[in-house]
């Protein structure tokens, strides 16, 4: 099967013993509760701002601010009314001289686009805004948009804060070769590898429980546990003529290795599926 559909075929070969069956075991919850699910609903993170380094009011007076926490460095902030809004950062840079230093931020928002500059001279905190991405000296920055007006940090504190939507964005997605399918989620924003999670089954996926994922240039291997077993999905990239590509995709169960194929589904036809979750 090459595309994204599920066509609910029998097993499409030999597996470990030789029988027609699926790798998929008969109870497998490893030891949690389990309840039907859909873990591609939006999930919004609750979030505090971190240390400000800056922020500022245009004329219009619509507020930016920029804070850092310890796993996000550089996080914009645009005001709506009296809301501080968190626009996706797509990219940033740093200069230092001596005590001084000048960041440049990025960020999206819809169909919007802005970049947020930031001078930090003897002290002195100066603040810019631009549309469109602008890579450029601060005071080029200043020319091209607007110069803000700094303000203190207590005032930005008081307002309240809206996250990025909590979208899932769907990492995997295979077919093994006994037709049982494997499918692995993660936040599309502000996520680390805790946060994958795997699900695998015939007819309902069914979520099992990650023990580690581990990535590298060479590709993604995870591994997860059905009752109480460590299974392994290997995901790996080969370099074809200078470019990475999708090698040969494999679970190991421990008692054998099934091959997988590759599919692509987005997270709208995927919702369609039936899910089992770990109990929250």
């Amino acid at each position: 099967m090459k595309d994204g559909t599920w066509l609910g075929i029998a097993a499409l070969g030999a597996v470990l013993t030789g029988a027609l069956c699926s790798c998929v075991a008969d109870d497998p919850d490893d030891g949690e509760s389990l309840g039907q699910c859909d873990p591609l609903a939006e999930q919004e993170a609750p979030i505090e701002l971190g240390v400000i380094i800056a922020a500022g009011r245009a004329a219009d007076g619509t507020v930016y601010a920029v804070d850092e926490d310890p796993e996000d460095i550089g996080r914009v902030f645009v005001s709506e009314g009296d809301v501080l809004v968190r626009w996706n950062v797509l990219g940033s840079m740093e200069n230092y001289e001596q005590e001084d230093v000048s960041y440049s931020f990025t960020a999206a928002h819809g169909s919007e686009l802005i970049t947020v500059g930031i001078e930090i001279v003897d002290g002195t905190t100066s603040m810019a805004v631009a549309d469109g991405e602008l890579e450029v000296p601060f005071e080029d920055l200043c020319a091209a948009g607007e110069v803000l007006t700094v303000i203190d940090d207590a005032e930005v504190q008081a307002m309240e804060i809206q996250n990025l939507p909590g979208m899932i964005k769907i990492e995997y997605y295979a077919e093994v070769e006994d037709g049982s399918r494997l499918l692995v989620t993660r936040p599309e924003n502000d996520w680390d590898y805790e946060d994958f999670r795997l699900f695998l089954g015939v007819g309902t996926l069914t979520e099992r429980e990650i023990v580690e994922v581990l990535r590298s240039s060479s590709g993604t291997e995870i591994r997860f546990l059905v009752d109480g077993a460590e299974w392994v999905a290997d995901f790996p990239i080969v370099v074809v003529g200078g470019e990475d590509v999708k090698g040969d995709a494999t679970l190991d169960t421990g008692s054998g290795e099934l091959a997988m194929d590759w599919l692509e589904i987005d997270a709208e036809a995927a919702s369609a599926f039936q899910f089992e979750c770990f109990a929250p």
